[in-house]
């Protein structure tokens, strides 16, 4: 009995050691990701960045581009403001920011920044302030006043924080001269904005799509 029993363990043995060796070769059997509950799609963890630094060229390339939106919301304002402030507005982004571009490109030119360096996401933003634009654009009388006024204040305050964020960061003293410069010239433009928007929401809502 004892000699059949090591016959037969003798036997299986090979059998045996194949079937270990072809689990150890086998891939290994992961989890599937855990999904949303509601849609059955597996979440999508996004990285957390830091504050993004921006180079010179690129803050001076916004900067550029954002003074000839300015400049074009300055026009609009003329042909279609209604009040007398929208229209007064819209002068002082003409004049203002056409005599900062013409500063800001010499200053780029002396210190050889590139005014079209523009990151996708600064093409992004500038595209969704286009847009909004084009929504006032088809606006006419009280309601064009009110939306001109809101997208104005809005915008010049989100340059107001760019700058905030990214002044320390300049390399060139050139346009650190002309942020300085730029500065109080933006802050007043806000103002102004404001003031517009004080007395239009005392004769009505801003509309919905335009607010942030």
């Amino acid at each position: 009995m004892k000699l059949r029993t090591l016959a037969l363990a003798a036997a299986l043995a090979p059998a045996m050691a194949f079937a270990t060796d072809n689990r150890s070769t086998q891939p290994a059997t992961t989890n599937p990701p855990a999904t949303d509950a509601m849609t059955g799609v597996p979440p999508v963890t996004k990285p957390i960045k830091s504050e993004e630094k921006m180079s010179d060229s690129r803050l001076a390339a916004m900067l550029h581009h954002v003074n000839l939106m300015e400049i074009d919301a300055g026009q609009l304002a003329g042909k279609q403001g209604m009040s007398a402030g929208v229209k007064d507005l819209g002068l002082r982004l003409i004049a203002d920011h056409k005599q900062a571009d013409i500063k800001l490109m010499a200053a780029a030119k002396r210190t050889s920044l590139d005014l079209d360096a523009l990151a996708p996401a600064d093409k992004a933003k500038l595209d969704i302030d286009t847009k909004k634009m084009d929504q006032v654009k088809r606006m006419k009388g009280a309601e064009f006043d009110k939306a001109f006024a809101s997208v104005m204040y809005n915008g010049h305050n989100d340059v107001l924080d760019m700058l905030d964020k990214h002044q320390a960061d300049v390399q060139s003293a050139d346009l650190k001269q002309w942020i300085d410069d730029a500065r109080p010239v933006l802050k007043h433009h806000k103002d102004m904005a404001d003031k517009l928007k004080g007395n239009d929401r005392a004769q009505g809502r801003i509309p919905e799509p335009l607010r942030r």
